[in-house]
């Protein structure tokens, strides 16, 4: 892509992890102040940035990249997590403007 979204409008913060997250997957509220990767079905709060010591970086707003699946189209779309860490198309979840999709990878802006 000639254009880049990165850094816009984002937002992040600090919450402690439930299990071993890798930055890059979607994540969930798993309980106060803590997050937990997604697994099929869960609708994310947003997507992991950085993890280390316990405590996972959460992206809330802005670009983000992430692992998508088949039905993730371009455009306006609710977006929950999938299996393996990816992100597919929902009916509802987390609004998200789908910017670029290609091999298995989308931009996002949440």
């Amino acid at each position: 892509m000639k254009v880049s979204f990165q850094g816009f409008g984002e937002g992040i913060a600090t919450f402690e992890a439930s299990g071993e997250i890798k930055p890059g997957v979607p994540v969930r509220l798993s309980k106060n102040g803590t997050v937990a990767a997604c697994s099929n079905g869960e609708v994310p709060c947003g997507i992991s940035v950085q993890a280390r010591g316990g405590l996972v970086s959460v992206q809330l707003k802005g670009y983000a990249r992430v692992k998508c699946g088949a039905s993730v189209v371009i455009g306006w779309q609710y977006i929950m997590g999938d299996a393996g860490g990816k992100i597919k198309k929902s009916d509802t979840g987390l609004p998200a403007l789908v910017v670029d999709v290609q091999d298995g990878n989308c931009g996002l802006i949440l």
